[in-house]
């Protein structure tokens, strides 16, 4: 018997038998990690100036529907030679 003055027990309790719609399902929380996780590097990359090939891809579709993205290792190339090709615009 259960003593007075105590709440339910956790198998008479609503929330251990049945999930509360506030709670988010697995998948759903996964994918709000990877998508939150994904936002985040994105932002680092844009702050350190690394370059992003899925933006540019998504750019060049859009904007620029009558030419092919430069794959992902000439993307990279262009880059490199942007950034280091003048020298004045480097701090050391």
């Amino acid at each position: 018997m259960r003593a007075e003055g105590r709440g339910p027990r956790a198998e008479e309790s609503p929330r251990a038998s049945s999930p509360s719609a506030e709670e988010p399902s697995w998948p759903r929380l996964i994918t709000a990690v990877r998508d939150r996780t994904r936002a985040i590097a994105r932002t680092v990359r844009t702050i350190i100036g690394a370059p992003d090939y899925e933006r540019y891809v998504e750019h060049v579709r859009l904007c620029h529907p009558d030419r092919a993205p430069l794959t992902r290792d000439e993307f990279a190339r262009e880059r490199m030679e942007d950034r280091y090709s003048r020298p004045g615009t480097r701090c050391c």
